[in-house]
Parts: C-alpha cells; structure tokens; sequence
C-alpha cells in the first residue's frame, strides 16, 4: 500500500551534530508502573485485537509466540488460545534451567519468564479467566465498545463460541450475535474508574494499565479519563477512515493532551489501521509511543489458514495442520521486514532531537502539524 503520510520525511541531523557513535541496534523503550516498577518494551508495535478464533488454538498459540518473539506486544486471552485439553504456551512462564519457580511471581526475575502479552479487560469479561491475571506486562481496560462485522454493538458468534468453549449444538445467544456492554457493571461513573484501575494493580501487581478509548470525543473524554490515573492510553483510530494528514493530526493532538494535563511520561500507544513501516515510525516521531500493526499481523493468520486448507507443499507442512515451522515462513514472508525497517527508523530518529525530526513536502500538512516545510507543493 502508499504511505498514508508519505508527505512527511525524516529529518537527518544537523549537519555540525557532533559525532556520538553509532546508536543501539535494538534500543528498549519501558512503561513506568504505577508502583515505579519499569516494563521493558523491545520494539515500538503491538497487536491490538487479533482475529484469534479465524484459526484453530493450536495455530493461534503458535501464531501468537512467533509474533511476540519478535519484541511485538500480543494481546490474547487463555481462552482465544486454548483448548480443553490443551493449555496456551504462549501464557505459559518460559522455562529457566528447567524450573518455572512460581515463588518468584511479581519480581523482574519472574516477569522475564514471560513473552510480551497484552490482556484485553473487556467491559462484558467474555472468555476472561482469573489466571489470565497471570503473566501480562499490560492490561488494557477498553472502554470503547465494539462493533461486529455486521455493525451490531456485540460480538460474533465465532468469537463467542471460542471465548466460551460452547458446544457446537449450544451456542450461546442461539448461535446469534452477542450484546456488547459499555461501561463496567461494577463501576458507577468515569470518576470512580481509579477504583477499577487499582484493583486490577492489586490483582496484577506485575502488570501496567492502560486505558484505550475511541477518538470521538477525544478532547472531552480523554482529560476526564486521566483523573484516574492510568499507567498508559491506547487510542483507537481504526474505526475511523481517517486521511493520513487527519491520522497524524489526531495523533499529536491526543500528545498535546497528554502533555498539558501533566502526563508527559504517559505512553501513548496508536491502533491507527492499515499501515506502512514508515508510517509507523512516523507516527513514533508525532508523539505515539507504540503503533499497533493489526493489518501486517492479520495477513500471518489468514496465510496460516489459507495454508492449513491448501494442497500446496510447503516445507514442514502438516496436512492435519498448520505446524510451527509453516507459522516460522509466513511469519518470515509477511513480517519480519517491516519491523526491522521499523527497528532501523526508530533508531536513527533517537539521534535527532524531538521537534527536528519530521519535515513536510507540502504547506498544508506543515501548516496542520506545525512543522517545517522542505518543498511546498500545494498550497
């Protein structure tokens, strides 16, 4: 696809910037806990809302740690990614020297045994368990309500039916779709939300909370939601068919929001839609702190389908399924480049200061995003 903000470029240093070294191949960024703990975040990107039950758990399971592997931030429940008889791996504690010493859960020691997993805290709770308390550097309390394919407020049957393991003959709602909520039960106003922020600390001590919200009513709803004191937002932009210069307006208007009710330190991380790697580290440059790329991440689990239903040989291909390695070659075909441009992008643009690292090829734009302007071609 074309860059949707293709009229912004980066900007090189000055040319008498002094020499300081080559910076960090892999630079981490961290979230800051509400307790002061930091939470390492390898790469800029994250999984916002994958399309778990398009694929069988097994395939999903081993989807997801192919994709965090690579430094990406994964949001799953237990229930998207297993099976009755089958636990998930990829929320399962990485062996060290043989042992998974449960004794050590909230140190960094414990953390580490973990691939970066981001929990979704649905209003409904729909396939939420208690152990899914366990493991996750990030709870994301999504106070946006969803929509199905159809347009309802709800949920699909599909996604449904693998949240709640019913059996094919009983689907819940009567194989129908499934109401949405909006706004915890147990909550009584947008006031009182901190008491549901630090009970989720309380329940999860290792992980940071975040909020995400739409951008509807951003300059209403976003100050109000900060009274509550969230480690991180996560905006949602993708409902939306936003033009690029709307993206990156929005973007570094929910930044300045931030900025001005004293949350600087506050991450704010991006669903924006479909996306390039240049546009992701251009929003990085705009002021988001991660940039979800459900788009390249979802092309991974209808490849892995389309594959686990194809005669066509692949090396390490299973015919009752879609194994490891066929997961390892999509993966490698569909994703592993883009986050390396994205890796290399973020990386030089550390070595620039923060208000001289984009510029614009057209007045409009700069004019809209208060930027410097390279050569105007519009007015």
């Amino acid at each position: 696809m074309t860059d949707r903000l293709e009229k912004l470029c980066f900007l090189p240093p000055p040319v008498d910037t002094p020499w300081t070294g080559p910076p960090h191949d892999d630079p981490i960024d961290h979230v800051r806990r509400h307790d002061g703990g930091l939470i390492d975040i390898p790469t800029p990107l994250f999984w916002f809302d994958p399309p778990w039950h398009h694929v069988s758990a097994h395939i999903a399971d081993q989807i997801a740690i192919a994709v965090a592997e690579l430094g990406i931030h994964v949001t799953a429940l237990r229930s998207d990614l297993s099976e009755s008889e089958r636990e998930s791996e990829f929320c399962t504690p990485i062996e060290v020297d043989g042992q998974t010493d449960e004794s050590a859960n909230g140190s960094n020691e414990w953390e580490d045994r973990f691939l970066p997993r981001v929990l979704p805290y649905r209003v409904e709770r729909y396939g939420f368990q208690p152990d899914d308390l366990f493991g996750p550097q990030i709870i994301d309390v999504r106070l946006s309500i969803a929509r199905d394919q159809l347009g309802h407020f709800g949920y699909s049957p599909a996604r449904i039916e693998r949240w709640e393991s019913t059996p094919a003959d009983q689907p819940l709602a009567g194989g129908g779709w499934v109401p949405a909520g909006s706004f915890f039960p147990d909550v009584p106003s947008v006031a009182e939300l901190n008491s549901k922020l630090m009970q989720l600390r309380e329940l999860a001590p290792q992980a940071a909370i975040f909020i995400s919200l739409n951008s509807h009513r951003l300059t209403q709803e976003l100050p109000s939601l900060l009274k509550a004191e969230p480690d991180g937002v996560i905006l949602r932009l993708d409902d939306v068919a936003l033009s690029g210069m709307q993206l990156a307006r929005i973007t570094s208007l929910a930044r300045k929001l931030l900025d001005d009710t004293n949350h600087q330190e506050t991450p704010l991380w991006i669903v924006p839609g479909e996306i390039t790697a240049d546009d992701a580290a251009k929003l990085v440059a705009l002021g988001a702190s991660a940039v979800a790329v459900d788009h390249w991440c979802s092309e991974i689990i209808a490849s892995a389908s389309q594959a686990n239903t194809s005669t066509i040989s692949v090396a390490g291909f299973n015919p009752s399924g879609v194994d490891n390695a066929v997961v390892q070659h999509v993966i490698e075909e569909k994703l592993i480049a883009k986050v390396e441009r994205v890796k290399g992008l973020c990386s030089s643009i550390n070595s620039v200061p923060a208000n001289q690292r984009l510029a614009c090829l057209s007045g409009s734009w700069a004019r809209a995003l208060r930027i410097p302007t390279i050569a105007v071609e519009d007015a």
